[in-house]
């Protein structure tokens, strides 16, 4: 309106190129809110599927599955960055219109304002142009966009809500999601610190039983194998003693608090004092620390520990063999203090001098804490040093 006032001209131009701008960003912007649901919904289900792996991490890590889902992750990570992608051309197209539009009038202005400054045009108000009432219309020109740049603004941040709108409006009336807690039992003064009552367990579709009517009793202060072939359900019971697992049916019950021991230690980047410090509550003095190294053969004198307690792992364990490795986690099961210890294979990358001399530390000292302690293994040598032994070919057995 200030431009019309000014020169009719001009005010014409702008006014012919505004009314474009929004018819072509609806049209434009017809699929935006459908390609914003689309990829609402496959953040919702990226996030889902990332969660799941999350929650299911120590499991994927002890059957060896990290490298599949890792590429599983890529490839979902893959097809959002595509999706991520559509929405962000139809934003730039949609912004695209609006800058090509405008700067087409703003163009048309300032040829107009030239040309009448040049005498080239002499009608209308064009004939009386001077150089401070073009320059004011230049100046002016760019704010009659202004409005339409926040309202493409303002129409994608609605499509993004009225997206995740619509995912929000079907939990509104569904039930609160109540995460079933691991069933414990009594604490120190009950006897038993891990109980399997009648458990079930299947997998796939067709279900394939793998558990049947297992049923155990394991006391404080009793060490005890579990026995099988591979595929007979030893990563399974552990699994299930551990947590990472529910049964079909039956009862699992443990002790409120348990040391974890898999196959393949996980040992964060940093030095060995802070990868022990992890199974403590409370902050523990390098004497305790250096005595659970001790313990599992990895003394002040051990090699494979030049600086001892602060000897730098590197990622993924980097800088301590398999080993070592796994006699660090049974440090951190020493320094826990839980009454019961889960060990999956504790020996499996020992030699077998190595191995005797961790049992001859290590079975002594859980028998003193009374910890109970379950260790599966193929190894006869354990087997033999434990105080009873569960051999999965029988499903049902209570020692």
């Amino acid at each position: 309106m200030v431009v019309l006032s000014q020169d009719w001209i001009a005010g014409l131009l702008l006014l012919i190129a505004i009314p474009l701008v929004p018819l072509f960003m609806v049209l434009i912007g017809l699929g935006t809110q459908s390609v914003q649901e689309a990829q609402q919904a496959r953040e919702a289900q990226l996030g889902a599927e990332l969660l799941q792996r999350l929650e299911t991490l120590p499991w994927l890590r002890r059957v060896g599955a990290l490298g599949e889902s890792a590429s599983a992750v890529g490839e979902a990570a893959h097809g959002h960055r595509e999706l991520v992608m559509r929405v962000l051309r139809v934003a730039f197209l949609s912004s695209s219109t609006l800058e090509l539009f405008s700067a087409l009038a703003i163009g048309l202005v300032a040829l107009y304002v030239g040309f009448a400054l040049l005498g080239l045009v002499a009608f209308g108000p064009a004939a009386s142009l001077d150089a401070w009432a073009g320059f004011f219309l230049l100046m002016l020109a760019p704010e009659g966009f202004l409005p339409l740049r926040q309202l493409a603004q303002a129409y994608h941040e609605r499509g993004a809500a009225l997206a995740a709108a619509s995912s929000l409006s079907a939990l509104e009336n569904q039930a609160p999601f109540a995460k079933p807690s691991p069933v414990t039992l009594a604490g120190p003064s009950d006897e038993a610190a891990l109980v399997f009552d009648d458990v079930h367990l299947g997998y796939g579709q067709p279900r394939r039983t793998v558990l049947e009517g297992l049923s155990l009793r394991l006391r404080q202060g009793e060490i005890v194998g579990l026995a099988g072939p591979s595929g007979s359900g030893k990563s399974t019971v552990m699994a299930l003693a551990a947590g990472f697992l529910s049964p079909d049916a039956g009862r699992v019950a443990r002790s409120d608090r348990w040391a974890w021991v898999p196959q393949r230690v996980h040992l964060f980047h940093g030095d060995v004092r802070a990868n022990l410090q992890l199974a403590c509550e409370d902050e523990v003095d390098d004497s305790k620390l250096s005595a659970a190294l001790n313990a599992v053969g990895l003394g002040s004198a051990c090699p494979a520990l030049p600086h001892g307690l602060d000897t730098v792992i590197g990622e993924q364990a980097s800088g301590v063999s398999g080993g070592q490795a796994q006699r660090i986690g049974i440090a951190r099961a020493l320094l826990s203090g839980a009454p019961l210890w889960l060990l999956d294979e504790p020996t499996a990358a020992l030699d077998d001098v190595t191995r005797d001399r961790l049992l001859d530390q290590l079975l002594p000292l859980a028998r003193e804490a009374r910890a109970a302690v379950l260790i599966a293994s193929h190894d006869p040598a354990v087997l033999g040093r434990c105080d009873s032994r569960i051999d999965l070919g029988d499903a049902r057995c209570a020692p």
